[in-house]
């Protein structure tokens, strides 16, 4: 298979030389947004790394702040400058790959300045890094075809050498990263973000569109030769990034759809184009690299999800059920639970006590993550079982409450018991990780409908105070 520079004039329009100059330029462009409009920790840059905010303190930048469409697309044309520059001066795939990514980096960093400043106030380099590294994530995935088509050119040893690794992080990244953990260990941000907004969501759409222009692409390959499968490649490419990402956010507008589908029209009409040379094998090779560099960016993606999903019933259905069990043999001998899941152990109900799996193993191990442990909290005739799991989950059990059981929490247990079962037990999180943006496949969502009826409870209940003090006012 030939590479996607042959596909490209021998010859750059500027020096190479002068492309390399412009991607460090880039960089440097970045880091003076970085200082210019990122918030240092407090409003105090107190630090040499800090952001000084002195580009906010321009009373034009600041105006923007009102209309920050403006603001970012007037802040970001200088990178986009020096990114063309980038492309026009060397065909290095990884340049231009880095040039994208601090394209994306620069364009981010403008949007949280002008439009949640104080986020970045509060989280500093966290959130600095994160959007450095969702920039590169999405920059990764636009160029992948380009990266895929030199990593075709090295031997089978050194491509793995170089694809294994970096599959490796992003199915870890996926595997640990968690938004519900207090240390925040592997996921940097507050929130999952890296993983949600650089992965799941902009990877995941970019590899749907990369997808559908390989279809477009190999169907006008058969131009001259097959006009129903011109025909149906074209048509089936051009509508099958919007059904790619319709599958996996449902709740996407219509509208949305159609742009997507109208930018996919303009993009495989200028992936098309072609210089010379056989044009059907060009654009077969052309869209089988296409088709490679999605692949190799969607299967750590795949796999990070699968592997996450797998710890999560593993944690729920195995592990934690381990520790309930136990917790029940013991309220059982005992008539209360403990105060603390140790006892557990110390009394030998357990030999060891389960522990939640996020992530790999050897993470802990080795010292490099604080461990993850359940939450325990004992109350008498009951008691709260939590444990974090991938990206936002947090999940808590309590136990089947049993009338007469006793102690000061059983009129709680009993308001929140189901009035027809008594015995039920409880679990506040379903049986498998919630799909983003509440986009479950049947169109609901549980947390929010499991939030709407808690609200609905409360609303009820507040009318009919509010009934009763009508009633004794009226007396």
């Amino acid at each position: 298979m030939s590479s996607g520079g042959e596909d490209i004039a021998k010859k750059t329009l500027l020096p190479a030389f002068v492309g390399w100059i412009a991607l460090v330029a880039l960089g440097g462009y970045a880091a003076f947004l970085y200082r210019g409009i990122g918030s240092a920790p407090g409003g105090w840059a107190s630090e040499w790394w800090h952001p000084t905010s002195f580009l906010i303190l321009n009373p034009t930048v600041s105006g923007w702040t009102d209309v920050p469409a403006q603001g970012v697309l007037i802040l970001s044309l200088p990178s986009i400058a020096l990114a063309a520059a980038v492309f026009l001066g060397t065909r290095s795939s990884l340049a231009r790959a880095l040039a994208v990514s601090l394209v994306v980096t620069s364009v981010a960093f403008c949007a949280v300045a002008l439009i949640a400043s104080p986020t970045w106030e509060h989280f500093h380099w966290r959130l600095s890094v994160v959007l450095m590294l969702i920039g590169l994530s999405i920059g990764c995935a636009i160029m992948s075809p380009a990266l895929a088509a030199a990593w075709l050119r090295r031997g089978p040893l050194v491509r793995w050498l170089i694809y294994l690794p970096l599959a490796f992080a992003v199915v870890a990244l996926m595997r640990n990263a968690t938004g519900t953990d207090a240390t925040l260990p592997a996921n940097i941000s507050p929130w999952p973000a890296i993983t949600v907004f650089g992965l799941e969501m902009g990877a995941y759409s970019i590899v749907g569109a990369l997808l559908g222009l390989a279809i477009g692409l190999a169907g006008i390959s058969q131009w001259g030769k097959r006009t129903g499968v011109v025909l149906l490649g074209v048509l089936v490419g051009c509508a099958f990034p919007a059904i790619w990402f319709h599958q996996r956010f449902s709740n996407t507008e219509p509208g949305e759809l159609v742009v997507m589908t109208i930018l996919t029209v303009v993009a495989l009409g200028l992936a098309s184009i072609t210089r010379g040379g056989d044009r059907t094998s060009r654009l077969a090779q052309r869209a089988a690299t296409f088709a490679l560099g999605a692949a190799l960016v969607l299967a750590p993606i795949y796999a990070g999800r699968a592997w996450a999903a797998a710890d999560y019933t593993v944690n729920k259905f195995v592990r934690a059920r381990i520790a309930t069990n136990a917790l029940a043999q013991y309220y059982a001998k005992e008539g209360v639970y403990p105060d603390r899941l140790t006892e557990l152990t110390e009394q030998n109900y357990l030999d060891a006590l389960p522990k939640p799996r996020v992530g790999f193993d050897f993470f802990y191990q080795l010292g490099l993550l604080p461990p993850i442990e359940f939450d325990y909290r004992g109350l008498g005739s009951g008691y709260v079982l939590e444990f974090n799991s991938t990206e936002w989950v947090q999940c808590a059990y309590n136990p089947p409450w049993v009338a007469g059981g006793g102690g000061e929490y059983e009129d709680e247990y009993a308001e929140e018991s189901d009035s027809d079962d008594r015995t039920t037990e409880a679990w506040s999180c379903p049986d498998t990780r919630p799909a983003l943006w509440g986009n479950e496949p049947d169109g609901s969502d549980e947390y929010r409908d499991e939030y709407d009826e808690e609200e609905d409870d409360e609303y009820d209940e507040e009318e009919d105070d509010e009934e009763e003090d009508d009633g004794e006012d009226e007396d």
